[in-house]
């Protein structure tokens, strides 16, 4: 997947599965039904790879936060654009997840992710009270926050408070382009 060989990557998960399968791994079987889910949504065919985080889900074992986590983002992250109340509900789950866990890398990375589908949603209201945590736990959490989604929750806090022409500019950080206007 990492060097875009997705034919290659679909079959070798494919095979495992099967493996599996046969020793009877029920509690490790969730493993390759998720990355079958990755692999589609990178491929940008949404509807297999929601298909198999669902099915995941049914998989997991529901003791396992981590797991629970990654299947409940991955799910927020492909739902976001077409069906962003669901994708804050999967968001959500993961959050409440994180905050028993507490984990507060990953809980400052799925605040910042929060930041995103609200926007999404168009919930300006919900884009400012979650840049405020996201930027909260950034001051407290020092090496311990996650910049994943910092940039993204910038430009969205920048649209939200109709300062357009900073969002357009820090969409150039995000593109990484050097000619600016």
């Amino acid at each position: 997947v990492n060097h875009n060989h997705f034919y290659r990557a679909l079959r070798k998960t494919m095979i495992m599965q099967r493996d599996m399968e046969k020793r009877d791994a029920k509690h490790e079987i969730h493993h390759t039904t998720h990355l079958r889910g990755i692999i589609y949504s990178l491929r940008g065919n949404i509807p297999l790879a929601h298909q198999y985080f669902e099915k995941a889900l049914q998989e997991v074992d529901h003791s396992q936060p981590a797991y629970l986590v990654g299947l409940y983002m991955d799910l927020a992250n492909i739902e976001m654009d077409t069906q962003p109340f669901e994708a804050m509900k999967h968001l959500n789950c993961a959050i409440e997840i994180i905050k028993a866990d507490g984990a507060s890398f990953e809980y400052s990375d799925a605040i910042g992710f929060k930041v995103i589908v609200a926007f999404a949603m168009r919930d300006w209201q919900q884009v400012n009270e979650s840049y405020a945590e996201y930027i909260d736990l950034k001051d407290r959490l020092g090496n311990n926050f996650s910049t994943t989604y910092y940039n993204y929750a910038v430009l969205c806090k920048s649209v939200a408070d109709k300062r357009f022409d900073d969002a357009i500019r820090q969409t150039y950080e995000l593109t990484n382009t050097t000619d600016i206007y």
